[in-house]
């Protein structure tokens, strides 16, 4: 199930930035996974994965 949220944080030199979704849960996402330039509080829904590294938010898309 996609989830809705919105970025608002990016740090470029770790290429790591964080979405705040609608239950004010905070989630990371790798920049390099990105098919857009992230723009802080930009609307976007995503889906959550289990990495290595515990998890993480994927598939993300623009909301129109």
């Amino acid at each position: 199930m996609r989830r809705r949220g919105c970025i608002v944080s990016i740090n470029e030199d770790i290429a790591l930035g964080t979405i705040v979704d609608t239950n004010d849960q905070e989630i990371n996402f790798l920049l390099n996974n990105l098919k857009f330039k992230p723009i802080i509080n930009q609307e976007i829904t995503f889906i959550i994965e289990m990495t290595e590294s515990g998890l993480i938010a994927a598939n993300i898309e623009l909301l129109t």
